[in-house]
């Protein structure tokens, strides 16, 4: 019962710090993919064709 309570514990840490690394390569991945959406997101506002047939629907 001793050894496998250890071994439990060994499994736990294991797995906590693995989510840890994911959790981060996710947070960091997830921040530049959110600057490039932003920057993306930023330069099809101006040029999309769409935003003026709404205008025009709008008036």
């Amino acid at each position: 019962m001793h050894y496998i309570y250890d071994h439990w514990n060994s499994v736990n840490e294991m797995e906590a710090s693995m989510s840890i690394s994911v959790v981060y390569k996710l947070s960091t991945i997830s921040m530049d993919q959110l600057n490039q959406s932003i920057l993306y997101a930023d330069q099809t506002y101006y040029t999309s064709p769409n935003d003026i047939d709404y205008n025009d629907r709008a008036i």
